[in-house]
C-alpha cells in the first residue's frame, strides 16, 4: 500500500486524535477550576489559623509510653496531664488485647504501637491480655 493509498486513514488518525485532545482539555477545564478549587499561596491562606490557647495546649502537649514487656507494665502506674497522648507499645513478642472500660478494647500485635489521646482528667485503669498472666494498670490524667 503505498501513500495515496494511505492518506484516508492518515487524515482519520490524525483528525481523532485531534478531537480527543479537545475533548481531554474540555473536560479538565470544567472539573478542575483553579480560581476556585486550588489553594492559593500565601502565609495563612490555605491551612486555618490556630487560636492561642490551641497553640498553648500543643506546645505543652507531650507523649508517654507504656510498654507492655513479659515481665509486666513500664510503668504500671502512668501519671500524665490533660491533652498528653500515651504511647502504648507491645513487646511482648504475640499479640495481646487491652481493654479499659473508658476507651474500648483494642488487639495490638508484636512490637505495635498504638497512640491514645486523653482530654479529660480522671484514671483510667486497663486490663492487658493474651499473656501467660493478665496485666492491669492505671493511667491519671490530672
Amino acid at each position: 500500500m503505498n501513500l495515496k493509498e494511505r492518506w484516508p486513514i492518515i487524515l482519520l488518525v490524525v483528525a481523532l486524535s485531534f478531537v480527543a485532545l479537545v475533548s481531554y482539555q474540555s473536560f479538565f477545564k470544567k472539573t478542575i477550576n483553579p480560581s476556585s478549587e486550588m489553594p492559593t499561596s500565601g502565609v495563612g491562606s490555605s491551612y486555618p489559623t490556630k487560636t492561642p490557647e490551641e497553640v498553648k495546649v500543643i506546645s505543652e502537649m507531650q507523649t508517654l509510653e507504656i510498654r507492655v514487656t513479659s515481665a509486666g507494665l513500664e510503668p504500671k502506674t502512668l501519671t500524665a496531664k490533660v491533652h498528653d497522648q500515651i504511647r502504648i507499645v507491645n513487646k511482648t513478642g504475640k499479640a495481646i488485647k487491652i481493654e479499659g472500660a473508658e476507651w474500648g478494647k483494642f488487639g495490638l500485635a508484636p512490637e505495635r504501637t498504638v497512640v491514645r489521646p486523653f482530654d479529660n482528667p480522671g484514671t483510667f485503669s486497663f486490663a492487658v491480655t493474651g499473656l501467660d498472666a493478665s496485666l492491669t494498670g492505671q493511667i491519671i490524667i490530672k
